[in-house]
């Protein structure tokens, strides 16, 4: 699943993410993952990318051609560029006062509702620490299919893996709606970035890229797939079903989709060609694997979660409750 995911605001402002300034803090530029992802996609029909936040998404539209516009709204009926979430930003779970969380979706959907004509259908939280009963009836009230996000407490995700519970329906508040507040909720394995041994990006000093070319002593296809292969088994025994979702990208990436796209458009190829498993690799987007979830024949019988998930811990020794309001002072 190629996707980026860029913070509004972090280490730098906006306006310097969107225009790739001040490279000293962060070499991270937004115009540039998307005016590079849009041709990528149209080069390739099989090729799909998945996009979040609305803020940057609005400031590179409006400076865009008609012939680009036209060419965003062609890949979007195609349901080859998917928005997941819509939000202006992917706002945090343990802070935000709820009319905050929802305002904040309601600015991004009436933006691609009157541009569009679409409503994203997959919430995405990736990046917040910890997550809310409350965020999960906000979304289930704003008719999100499913919702998707990465980190849960070290202790939590140790436990799920062995339950195969990484995918659950979620119902918030049960005491109060019973089941009539619920939403399918996925985490992910191993974060939202790349798996390990795939981390090819122009923004990271990573991986090496996938070589086919058996002529090359560079040549590494018959490595890389055996670690695909390794990594699918390893999911396979921690998830239910037999569709396993993997990132591809990370924060600010694609800002040379060409690179991104060649290295997968290689690893798809040699490895459906060359794995003796059963496995097909292909392009996804997270609304794609869980209508092939929910529809699948094995009729899965999912677990319930009914609580929140907080406080948050990567680690025994980092907690991130009161990250925001503790010693601001110090923390500037």
């Amino acid at each position: 699943m190629p996707h980026t995911h860029d913070d509004v605001g972090w280490l730098k402002t906006v306006d310097e993410y969107l225009s790739g300034s001040n490279q000293a803090s962060q070499h991270a530029e937004v115009n540039l993952v998307l005016s590079t992802v849009i041709p990528e996609l149209i080069k390739n029909p099989s090729r799909k990318f998945t996009y979040v936040e609305m803020k940057f998404f609005t400031m590179w539209y409006k400076t865009q051609s008609e012939e680009t516009k036209a060419q965003v709204k062609q890949l979007i009926q195609e349901g080859r560029f998917e928005f997941v979430n819509g939000g202006w930003s992917m706002h945090d779970e343990a802070n935000t006062h709820y009319e905050d969380m929802i305002n904040n979706m309601m600015v991004g959907h009436e933006f691609l509702m009157k541009e569009f004509g679409v409503k994203p259908r997959m919430g995405w939280h990736v990046d917040p620490f910890g997550h809310s009963s409350a965020n999960a009836r906000l979304f289930a009230d704003m008719g999100f299919d499913a919702w998707m996000f990465a980190r849960l407490d070290y202790q939590d995700k140790e436990q799920r893996l062995q339950d195969k519970s990484m995918n659950f329906i979620w119902r918030p508040f049960s005491k109060h709606f019973g089941d009539e507040k619920e939403i399918f909720t996925g985490i992910m394995r191993d974060h939202y970035c790349w798996i390990q041994g795939f981390w090819y990006d122009e923004r990271f000093d990573g991986d090496d890229p996938f070589v086919d070319n058996e002529d090359l002593e560079t040549f590494n296809a018959d490595y890389k797939t055996q670690l695909l292969i390794n990594y699918i088994h390893e999911m396979a025994d921690t998830y239910r079903g037999n569709h396993m979702f993997m990132p591809f990208g990370c924060d600010f990436t694609f800002a040379n989709a060409r690179m991104n796209f060649d290295f997968m458009d290689k690893m798809i190829k040699y490895f459906n060609a060359h794995n003796n498993q059963n496995i097909t690799l292909m392009y996804s987007t997270p609304g794609e694997y869980i209508d092939s979830l929910k529809s699948d024949v094995q009729n899965i019988s999912w677990p319930v979660n009914y609580d929140d998930m907080f406080p948050y811990a990567d680690n025994p020794q980092d907690y991130w409750t009161g990250y925001f309001t503790s010693r601001q002072a110090s923390k500037r």
